[in-house]
């Protein structure tokens, strides 16, 4: 996928999900090209709209909280939790404000979404989240969800 991306119906959607979240402006294209030099490539397309959208933001989706990371946090708290380190198919891009990390699964294309506990990135305890990242979000909004640790 290229840099500009195609905008399709899911970025509507994606506007009524995050209606009530504090979202912040968009992310320019050098931020997005940033981002996917860090993770070696392209981002999951539905991903890349949001940033094009909001380069991150907080706040309530449906009954659920999420703060999802603009992109220098989303490369800064990847490096500061040493994530390439303890587990490489994983990318942080936000949490649900307490102990569970938003995560993409890299080993999947596209890259489907999982919360797993900060403390220590582990698969054993990752809650299957979407399978995109438009999908997470409906989730979200559902309130369709449980804490890292807690089987579904």
């Amino acid at each position: 996928m290229s840099v500009v991306g195609n905008r399709t119906d899911s970025a509507g959607e994606m506007t009524r999900l995050l209606k009530r979240a504090d979202l912040r402006p968009p992310a320019n294209d050098a931020a997005i090209i940033k981002c996917m030099e860090y993770l070696g490539g392209d981002l999951p397309e539905d991903y890349e709209q949001f940033l094009r959208m909001s380069d991150g933001g907080e706040g309530s989706v449906g009954s659920s909280y999420a703060a999802i990371w603009d992109v220098e946090n989303l490369i800064a708290g990847n490096t500061r939790l040493n994530v390439r380190e303890y587990n490489p198919d994983l990318v942080v891009f936000g949490s649900e404000g307490g102990e569970g990390a938003f995560c993409f699964d890299k080993r999947t294309k596209p890259w489907k979404v999982v919360m797993v506990p900060f403390i220590g990135l582990s698969w054993d305890d990752a809650v299957p989240m979407g399978n995109s990242f438009s999908e997470f979000l409906q989730r979200l909004r559902s309130g369709i969800w449980t804490s890292p640790g807690e089987r579904p």
